[in-house]
């Protein structure tokens, strides 16, 4: 089955990159099923988003930017931040994106990649 994916957004309005992510992020957490393929479809268009923030990766479940930020120190896992000031864990499991079968498998991964380092599954 062919999926017919909504044109890409413009987020050139936006005044700043923490703006862009804030909306990209709300699509993720927030997003209908049409702001969750929107979201995905600029990953797609846009795959630097990725390396630009961890917490683009978290939402979308991107194992290798993970395993970066988790490169990054003792306590990454835990450690709040973001547009959102999340920890990972919680950016993970709270990802909508989930619901996106192309999406599923990254997340459940990621959750399970932050657990391995130490995150806390009582944080929130």
């Amino acid at each position: 089955m062919n999926t017919v994916l909504p044109a890409s957004p413009d987020l050139s309005h936006l005044k700043s990159e923490t703006e862009r992510l804030k909306r990209w992020l709300k699509w993720a957490y927030e997003g209908t099923p049409r702001e969750r393929k929107l979201a995905l479809r600029m990953l797609r268009e846009e795959p630097e988003l990725l390396s630009r923030s961890v917490w683009v990766a978290c939402a979308a479940g991107h194992e290798d930017a993970l395993r970066k930020m988790l490169n990054h120190g003792e306590g990454s896992a835990n450690r709040p931040g973001g547009p959102l000031g999340m920890p990972p864990l919680v950016a993970v499991t709270h990802s909508l994106l989930i619901l996106e079968p192309e999406c599923e498998r990254d997340l459940l991964e990621s959750a399970g990649l932050l657990l391995e380092h130490g995150a806390d599954v009582n944080s929130s």
